[in-house]
């Protein structure tokens, strides 16, 4: 039981650190958090397809690619 809790929390953990990205006072433009978001992506996406399945991996390549969606969505709409 134990092990499914701590899971959930990495999991959450790598899920929310993209979504961080807007109390950073660094990545001004949108252009910066373009090219931050779309590098932890590859970069995830990368270590999972080499290591496997890893829980905080995982958390930040979904919550990279909902982050990168939204912002292509406030842009576009």
């Amino acid at each position: 039981m134990l092990h499914l809790i701590l899971n959930i929390l990495y999991f959450s953990i790598g899920f929310l650190i993209p979504f961080s990205l807007d109390l950073i006072t660094y990545f001004n433009n949108n252009r910066k958090k373009h090219i931050f978001l779309i590098l932890i992506l590859l970069f995830s996406g990368l270590f999972l397809f080499i290591y496997g399945p890893h829980i905080v991996a995982f958390g930040l390549f979904l919550g990279s690619g909902w982050k990168l969606i939204n912002f292509t969505l406030d842009y576009f709409l």
